[in-house]
């Protein structure tokens, strides 16, 4: 027969076309594969095992051909495709599975639950300084949001909606499967399904909310309160009239500066990291946490804005 084509069986005479084997048949124990009378090398990230087995090679992910080099080589063993170190779940085995969290080290550990009585004390302290601010200062409070232009108020909403989508996307990306795009839009979407925006395998992973879900949702609140009650104390020691303009001047950024610190350091904290600077408090990558350095640009359009 002619090269590609096969001599069918059966008792009529008839010539099939060869079905071109697959390099992941040809897998040979040698690490090559053999087209031709040719011995090739296998994609990078790939390894054979048996005859006629493929298997991935130690620190990379693949599936269905697609192959992607693990942050750190413990995380994805050889083996399997798809395949990754106990604990941990998701493409290049980027993210602890549900109710564990990455520390520095790359192992997973479990996720300590914040408590309910924790989720009470912060409700608690908002809804009281809410309340002094609006027994003592509530008319200031009304007449300074009141006189802030439309454009800031509309930045100021538009910056919080960004923020919470984020949040919600962090969320999404733990329950569906993402396209498997290259590029940035590849890295992006990965870095999502990796969680890097919020701390969701401890979050769903138990019943209880965790300390860093409870940081990076509440903060917003907690920057308004913290306007509202420097607006009080500038009140209280100025005078009504100095108040407005000493406030309206710097008090704001050096309130919404505070709060991005704070909120920073708290991340980092629950993260078993340190802050590595005041302007780039980051997540480890190795970390599944809501990312402080993400929230930079949404605090700047909120301090703008306000």
């Amino acid at each position: 027969c002619d090269a590609g084509w096969n001599a069918g069986g059966g008792r009529k005479s008839v010539l099939v076309r060869c079905e071109e084997a697959s390099w992941r048949h040809r897998c040979a124990v040698a690490g090559s594969t053999e087209s031709d009378g040719v011995m090739k090398s296998l994609p990078e990230g790939y390894r054979c095992g048996a005859p006629n087995e493929v298997l991935q090679a130690r620190a990379y992910w693949v599936s269905d051909g697609w192959v992607v080099r693990c942050a750190k080589e413990e995380w994805c063993p050889e083996g399997k495709a798809e395949s990754c170190a106990a604990g941990r779940i998701g493409i290049g085995c980027g993210r602890c599975d549900d109710g564990r969290r990455a520390v520095l080290d790359g192992t997973c550990a479990p996720c300590e639950d914040a408590g309910w009585p924790g989720v009470f004390a912060v409700v608690a302290v908002l809804l009281v300084a809410a309340g002094l601010v609006m027994r003592f200062n509530g008319h200031r409070t009304w007449t300074l949001l009141k006189s802030t232009p439309s454009g800031a108020k509309s930045v100021s909403i538009v910056a919080l909606c960004f923020h919470f989508c984020s949040v919600l996307m962090g969320l999404l990306a733990m329950e569906i499967e993402l396209p498997k795009f290259s590029g940035d839009m590849g890295s992006a979407l990965r870095s999502v399904q990796s969680g890097r925006f919020l701390q969701v395998s401890c979050f769903r992973g138990s019943s209880l909310p965790s300390v860093n879900f409870l940081a990076g949702v509440c903060w917003p609140l907690a920057l308004v309160v913290a306007i509202c009650l420097l607006s009080l104390a500038t009140h209280r020691h100025l005078g009504p009239d100095v108040a407005v303009v000493r406030f309206s001047s710097g008090a704001r950024v050096v309130s919404g500066f505070f709060l991005y610190m704070s909120q920073g350091v708290v991340s980092a904290f629950v993260c078993d990291q340190q802050p590595k600077g005041l302007a780039t408090l980051r997540s480890h990558p190795s970390v599944e946490c809501w990312s402080t350095g993400h929230a930079a640009d949404v605090i700047i359009a909120l301090v703008v804005g306000c």
